[in-house]
């Protein structure tokens, strides 16, 4: 903003880029490639199960003078056998337990060579073997790899007698032939792959499922009704809460069913932590709600059965709900496998509405839905048969991020008081970065969340006014004081008057490959009341801006109510998922 003596100017530079986090990098090795690779995968029946023998050999070279440390390996776990290995330049393996970040347990474990190439054309060869020893859990096969592919082939062998098992590819390349032959009553279906490039890693990309060449694998189950009631028996566990009087009574008493339900799931968001838990049978068999409750821990199975049981247990209609997030690359009902069901809900139903309840979303209150579960195929349980849904989506503006600022000049400072409200997946994203954080750095953090991490903008007082879960809104408070937006030459006064830019990254579009992804869709909206200093007044405003992108809008307006002038500026992300073509240079 510009001023004069008795006339006030306002002039608006606006640059907005639609991003949430920073999109940063991730180098692939490019020193060394895998010369040859041969991934053969074989279905037999052993002791009446199916297993799935895998035997796997990989040659490394190194393309330059330098040197290069590689770590040749293979994953198993408790459904997955080790067998054997060996290295050409290494005689001693290295077993290790690997747990992915944000998993509290996971049963996956590692076996890898320490091998350090040191001269210009030196080779490796590294021989593993394997054994899918649950066919439940060999639901696909990736085929790219962190090192350029010269040349691979994947054969996969299956048996006659075996004929439900079908290859359903995903993501194939111009590079990768198939051909299908039979001997010996086997079916062999065999992927030659010629020059492929390295996986590389981006943040904010989409899961490496959905665009990276991959194999699914299906036939484990012969139908979704096959899928589900797999998934209802292991969830047959015991239910009973011996403290299950003691609880209830730790909830606000009331008749109304709605209200039952929301305080009970409050209780389970506020008591109950979430973590993940990764191993063997008990990725898809829940905890018991006793064992829950003593922890207070629980994986998305263990929290949604007891808060089914805690439902039910006040006479309320309450399911488990079995379904993919959005970050499966295939849908139930295309393909009934693990790889299309990753996550457990719980649904109720009262008086002819259903309520869809994710307490492991810890700070979404009843009636939003998160996003990532949203228009996601899903099985209610209903005894031995099942309803077959899609959950309902939401507005945007169900997850809204909304920051206003009244401001006034005092000095040659702008002053004023600041105030942040969040809902839906906006206020769970805020809460969870605040809860997740040391104690000692939560005060800054909640500074912080009122000026968006702007180093020019001191923030005082700044406190929380709500973070219950049952709460539609989170919302916090402090005092703003602006010392660098401000400056005066002469009778004329210049004002910066955006204390929130919304965005601090930018998508490095010279190395970006893959599609961005947004965390949530969303709303975001800046509102600045700025008082109009006594002895000016308002010249001119600049008319409203407004853009349109491929995944929303974005809009600026200005007006003056009296003796203050409203700047609005609003993002709304109305789709997760920019397309690399459309990010402009």
């Amino acid at each position: 903003m510009r001023f004069e003596k008795n006339r006030y100017l306002v002039y608006l530079l606006l640059t907005i880029m639609l991003c949430c986090c920073p999109a940063l990098v991730v180098k692939a090795i490019d020193e060394v490639v895998i010369d040859d690779c041969r991934d053969v995968y074989e279905f037999k029946k052993h002791k009446g199960e199916i297993i799935v023998n895998n035997k796997i050999s990989l040659n490394y070279e190194l393309l330059k003078q330098f040197k290069c440390k590689i770590q040749p390996s293979i994953f198993y776990g408790d459904n997955i056998k080790f067998v054997k290995s060996s290295c050409s330049r290494s005689n001693t393996p290295e077993h290790k337990s690997i747990t992915p970040d944000n998993v509290f347990y996971d049963d996956s474990k590692a076996c890898f060579y320490d091998v350090l190439l040191d001269a210009k054309h030196q080779k490796c060869e590294a021989k593993f073997e394997r054994n899918f020893t649950d066919i439940h859990y060999f639901s696909r096969i990736f085929l790219a790899d962190e090192f350029f592919i010269r040349h691979k082939t994947v054969k996969i062998i299956i048996p006659d007698e075996l004929q439900q098992f079908k290859l359903i590819n995903k993501n194939l390349t111009p590079n990768i032939q198939v051909e299908e032959t039979h001997e010996d009553n086997k079916r062999i279906i065999t992927y030659t792959i010629v020059s492929m490039p390295a996986v590389k890693v981006e943040d904010n990309m989409p899961n490496t499922t959905k665009i990276y060449p991959t194999i699914m694998i299906e036939g484990a189950y012969a139908n979704v009704d096959e899928l589900y009631r797999w998934s209802y028996d292991l969830s047959r566990v015991d239910t009973n809460i011996p403290s299950l009087n003691s609880i209830l009574l730790e909830m606000p008493e009331t008749d109304n069913k709605i209200n039952k339900m929301k305080n009970t799931y409050a209780w389970v968001q506020s008591n109950i932590r979430y973590v993940a838990f990764e191993s063997g049978i008990g990725r898809h068999r829940p905890d018991t709600p006793a064992e829950v409750i003593r922890k207070r821990y629980g994986d998305c199975k263990g929290v949604a059965l007891l808060l089914k049981t805690l439902l039910v247990a006040q006479g309320i209609d309450a399911r488990l709900v079995f379904l993919g997030t959005d970050d499966v690359s295939c849908r139930i009902s295309e393909i009934p496998s693990l790889a299309s069901m990753n996550h457990v809900i719980c649904a109720a139903d009262i008086d002819g509405c259903t309520y869809y309840l994710d307490a492991t979303s810890n700070y979404i209150p009843l009636g939003h839905i998160p996003c990532n579960i949203q228009g996601v195929e899903a099985l209610i349980e209903n005894g031995e048969s099942y309803k077959h849904v899609t959950l309902p989506t939401q507005p945007l503006e169900s997850s809204c991020d909304s920051l206003h600022v009244e401001l006034a000049i005092v000095g040659e400072a702008l002053q004023g008081t600041a105030e942040r409200w969040a809902k839906g997946d906006m206020k769970e994203m805020l809460l969870t970065a605040y809860n997740d954080g040391e104690a000692r750095d939560r005060s800054s953090f909640t500074a912080l969340a009122l000026n968006d991490n702007s180093h020019s903008i001191k923030v005082n007082n700044a406190h929380w006014l709500e973070t219950a879960c049952d709460k539609e809104w989170a919302s916090l408070q402090g005092e703003i004081v602006d010392e660098n937006s401000l400056s005066r030459l002469d009778d004329e006064i210049y004002i910066e008057l955006d204390p929130d830019n919304m965005t601090q990254a930018i998508i490095d579009t010279t190395k970006r490959e893959h599609n961005y992804v947004f965390p949530v869709k969303c709303r975001r909206v800046n509102e600045v009341c700025f008082t109009i200093p006594s002895g000016y007044y308002v010249e001119k405003l600049p008319s409203p801006i407004s853009f349109n992108t491929p995944v929303g809008k974005l809009s600026c307006t200005f007006a003056q109510k009296g003796n203050t002038v409203v700047y609005v500026k609003t993002i709304d992300i109305a789709g997760t998922e920019l397309q690399r073509d459309q990010i402009t240079t």
